[in-house]
């Protein structure tokens, strides 16, 4: 359950990093005109804008990735929870 838990948080975390991303990228894409100075500033070591975007959606899958592994884990653990409460009524 505890692992459940911090993979909860760290597909929330991974999913708002890579929006952040793809939203600075977009960005400095549209209104800064992808500027050099800026694409170094605020996106860091990409060679322009849609290589950050293209990140972002990266990042953003792997996101999404976690949490269905995380839902796909809590069910499987709330299913054998009630199938070991049915069988202590039936016995």
């Amino acid at each position: 359950m505890l692992f459940e838990k911090c993979a909860r948080l760290i597909a929330y975390f991974t999913l708002v990093v890579g929006i952040v991303r793809v939203v600075v990228g977009v960005f400095v894409a549209i209104i800064l005109d992808g500027d050099p100075a800026a694409i170094a500033n605020l996106l860091g070591r990409v060679e322009n804008s849609g290589e950050a975007i293209n990140q972002g959606i990266m990042i953003i899958a792997v996101g999404v990735l976690m949490g269905v592994l995380v839902q796909i884990s809590r069910s499987v653990r709330l299913n054998e929870r009630k199938s070991d409460e049915a069988n202590i009524w039936i016995s």
